[in-house]
């Protein structure tokens, strides 16, 4: 149990348990480099383009933000319309990779989903796009776990649609958690008003979490604080 978690605060009426993706239930770490590389290299025979391929830490730094600040951060002499199409390429590519079983679930989610389905309402909020969410989630048979899919809207948060889901399930921000690994994982929580449970399934620097309620480094940590509840 993560050090400190009998102290907490009792939250007994839980009833909506939101997810970020990347870094939380999945990791595309392992499949990063070949999707980005095979992406640039079709990108730049089409468009006569003479685009470098990022390396793994450049990508994973910028990793759960919206995918357009994403590819213009590393693609800056790109206009909109070319980010648009490379982003394209990406996102195929890594969706090929996935639907071969590339990338990684975390913390032994597949384990313990079956038993919080059974007791709360499960969803992922994400920047991710929908074909990608959604293409992680039926590789690796866990979508049942979270119908519906909802995912953002064009120029939509991540804490808009926290609040979004919650409005459409009739929830209360003090029935929610949210769970996350990055910096924006718990704006989101923090402008959604809503508790935040930190992510470290990897033994990366967990300073963007250090405000979290606790961190856990493997989803049993969450069932049981849970159960104490």
């Amino acid at each position: 149990m993560p050090e400190g978690v009998a102290a907490l605060p009792h939250y007994t009426m839980i009833k909506l348990i939101a997810f970020d993706m990347d870094g939380t239930i999945y990791s595309s770490e392992p499949i990063l480099h070949q999707s980005y590389d095979v992406a640039v290299k079709r990108y730049n025979k089409e468009y006569k383009h003479n685009l470098k391929t990022p390396n793994v830490k450049e990508i994973m730094k910028l990793i759960g933000l919206n995918p357009t600040i994403i590819y213009s951060t590393l693609f800056p002499e790109l206009d909109k319309q070319n980010i648009t199409f490379i982003g394209r390429m990406i996102l195929e590519e890594l969706c090929k990779n996935i639907k071969k079983g590339g990338g990684r679930l975390l913390g032994n989610i597949h384990k313990f989903l079956p038993e919080l389905y059974k007791r709360y309402r499960l969803q992922v909020v994400s920047n991710g796009r929908r074909e990608y969410l959604k293409t992680i989630l039926e590789g690796f048979e866990l979508i049942r776990y979270f119908s519906p899919l909802r995912t953002v809207k064009e120029n939509e948060s991540k804490a808009e649609l926290l609040k979004r889901i919650m409005h459409a399930e009739s929830i209360k921000p003090s029935e929610t958690i949210m769970l996350g690994d990055r910096a924006n994982d718990k704006e989101a929580a923090v402008q959604a008003d809503v508790k935040f449970i930190g992510c470290n399934f990897t033994d990366s620097d967990d300073n963007e979490i250090t405000d979290a309620l606790f961190v856990i480094t493997d989803y049993k940590e969450l069932i049981l604080w849970l159960n104490q509840q």
